[in-house]
């Protein structure tokens, strides 16, 4: 799949301002060819246990197009 300029525009429309810093920062490192990125082991560990608490508890969650329908009412 290759996506657009235009798909990525339309989704950061509908994102709240304060996620827009980071989303610049995230394309300036692209841009710059920065790809070194280190993940805090403390980030890890969260993802970790994330992981583990959805395979112990996965029929607790919700589909990806529920949780986006829910954001999308907040901001009509």
């Amino acid at each position: 799949m290759s996506t657009t300029v235009e798909q990525i525009s339309e989704k950061i429309k509908f994102l709240p301002e304060e996620f827009l810093d980071r989303i610049m920062e995230y394309v300036e490192a692209l841009a710059e060819g920065k790809t070194d990125y280190v993940i805090p082991e403390w980030q890890q560990k969260e993802v970790r246990e994330r992981i583990a608490d959805y395979k112990n508890n996965a029929q607790s969650g919700i589909a990806v197009e529920e949780v986006f329908k829910e954001i999308e009412k907040e901001f009509e």
